[in-house]
């Protein structure tokens, strides 16, 4: 299996920014949701975000556990 690489881009430093202020995540973690809608993720698995977030982004999130 290969692993897609995203590189962050100017765009994804914007977008994690806007997240930042818009949906009280931290830098970091909007980052990561960041990098996902620039890479066209459609399902993330995370214990840290809920599903609150797919009308933003697009994409579903799943809690593993």
């Amino acid at each position: 299996m290969l692993w897609k690489l995203i590189v962050p881009s100017e765009n994804v430093f914007v977008r994690a920014e806007q997240l930042t202020a818009s949906h009280n995540l931290s830098f970091w973690d909007a980052m990561i949701v960041a990098a996902c809608m620039e890479g066209s993720i459609t399902r993330l698995y995370t214990e840290d975000f809920d599903n609150s977030l797919k009308q933003t982004t697009g994409f579903e999130i799943v809690n593993p556990f």
